[in-house]
This record gives C-alpha cells, structure tokens and sequence, in this order.
C-alpha cells in the first residue's frame, strides 16, 4: 500500500484516536510481534497521512518533494513560505518516538523546535525530546 492510499485511507475516527497518541505512552504501549497489530497500523497510517500533508504544503510553496542544492538562506527564505502547522512536527515526532524510530523523531521534534516559539510550553514535546535525547546520548540543553 502507497503512502497515497494510506494518506486517503485516514477517517475522521482514526484522526480522533490518533491524537491521543504522544511521547507520554512511550514504554506503555506494546505492540505485539506481528506487523499487523492494530494501533502500530494506525500509527504507521498517521505518519503517512502526516508526510503527505507536509509534503503537499512544500509542493504548493515551491520547495519540491526532492532536495535541490540551494544556499542556506534562499532555502530559509523558501521554508517562510511553508505554512505547515508546527504540531504536525510534533506529532510526527511523537509517532516515530511510539514505533522506536529515533533519527526520524529526533527531525521532527526539531522542526518542531525551530518553528514554535512557545515550544517549552508542550510538556509532552519536552518528554519526547528528552527520550530521544537519552537515547543518543545527547544533552544540548
């Protein structure tokens, strides 16, 4: 199944119980050894459904789905551009923390990071990047 499929395949209830997913549930949730546990689908359909969403906002702002060389500040300037709700990022990074997917967490919590200028007012943001942090062995603070 393609992203595409996944991103359409989303309903309004799969939205409903996947924002009730944040870094919080990290090491609370298990999911069983098969691949076709239900909640790991979901969170595998949301992270689909999320790239999609960003990637069409970059799309529709000129950036592009594939990395074209550019200097660091016509890029800057390109992202402005880009009006992708910085909880998305958060999400996202709160998703990929769930499935252990640590570098993939660790781009979207800074994203998150870099746009959100309250971003210390999100506890569970703060606990996801602190997890991730631990797990490389990273403190930047």
């Amino acid at each position: 199944m393609s992203s595409g499929k996944l991103a359409e395949a989303l309903t309004s209830e799969e939205r409903r119980q996947l924002a009730e997913f944040n870094s919080c549930l990290y090491g609370y949730i298990k999911f069983e050894d098969n691949d076709k546990c239900s909640k790991k689908l979901l969170i595998q359909k949301g992270i689909a459904y999320y790239d999609r969403v960003i990637r069409d906002k970059m799309k529709a702002a000129g950036l592009g789905s594939s990395f074209t060389p550019m200097d660091s500040q016509k890029r800057a300037e390109l992202q402005k551009k880009v009006n992708v709700d910085p909880n998305i990022y958060c999400h996202l990074g709160h998703l990929h923390l769930l499935l252990e997917d640590f570098p993939k967490a660790m781009s979207a919590y800074q994203k998150f990071y870099n746009v959100q200028p309250h971003y210390w007012k999100d506890a569970a943001f703060l606990y996801g990047l602190g997890l991730v942090y631990f797990h490389f062995n990273a403190y930047k603070w």
